[in-house]
């Protein structure tokens, strides 16, 4: 089963001395789940290394395929900083009663995206099972 993930990112600059990464959590597609009518899924986002700007979606009652439509902005995220961060979604199904069910994780280094001043850049992956370790690699 394929399920996705997909979101928009975007760099702004709103002032001089201020910068700006902006990520729109749009929506998840093919979510599995052990209830018959769907999971009750939300997205934590974090920037790594740094692992100080955390955000999470609101959640979506009983379906596998939730639209948030959600935006984030990071500020304090300069130029010279955007190839070192990579983006950690994790996908999850809230349990009111005990632990929420980790559904799976997407990780994004945007290293490998080309993203033009003010352009909105689409991205859409696989979710994949959650690894134990996040694996990332910082450039010195």
């Amino acid at each position: 089963m394929i399920c996705d993930v997909c979101s928009t990112i975007q760099e702004n600059n709103y002032e001089t001395e201020k910068n700006a990464l902006v990520v729109s959590v749009v929506s998840c597609q093919g979510l599995p789940g052990r209830e018959p009518a769907g999971p009750d899924p939300y997205v934590k986002l974090q920037l790594l290394p740094d692992k100080q700007h955390k955000v999470k979606t609101r959640v979506v009652r009983k379906t596998r395929c939730p639209v948030y439509d959600e935006d984030f902005t990071f500020y304090g995220i300069y130029q010279h900083q955007i190839s070192l961060i990579t983006l950690h979604f994790v996908v999850l199904s809230f349990d009111r009663y005990s632990r929420d069910e980790i559904i799976g994780e997407v990780v994004a280094p945007l290293t490998s995206l080309q993203l033009q001043s003010g352009e909105p850049m689409a991205l859409c992956r696989e979710i994949q099972p959650r690894s134990l370790k996040v694996q990332y690699s910082v450039h010195p």
